[in-house]
């Protein structure tokens, strides 16, 4: 059924991901095992190219989200993470939405070309 509105697909995608978590988390496991070997090469890569930000996760690991925390943008208490606005500073993290952290890297894809 094609949809009219993107956000309505995305809304109904997300609602049957919820309902059916289990068969997507299998899904995605099922990947990561078939992909094992490009997913190590491609952190690699990454992991040398961008050491300030393997760095900056690996100190944000010990940041426990506070569970009264909502996101910083929409108000949203679910399905929050950690987001870092400068790498060097890798103790300073917002706390945001998936869906929010998701639409503010792609915004800054937009305004830095990429």
């Amino acid at each position: 059924m094609p949809y009219k509105n993107p956000e309505d697909q995305k809304i109904n995608v997300r609602n049957w991901q919820r309902k059916n978590k289990k068969r997507v988390n299998a899904k995605s496991l099922k990947w990561k095992n078939k992909n094992r070997k490009h997913i190590a090469i491609y952190d690699k890569i990454r992991n040398t190219r961008f050491p300030e930000i393997l760095k900056a996760h690996n100190e944000a690991r010990k940041i426990i989200i506070p569970k009264e925390s909502i996101c910083e943008i929409c108000g949203c208490p679910d399905r929050l993470e950690k987001h870092h606005s400068d790498y060097s500073k890798p103790l300073e993290v917002k706390f945001l939405c998936k869906d929010c952290h998701m639409r503010l890297h792609k915004s800054k894809e937009f305004e830095n070309g990429r």
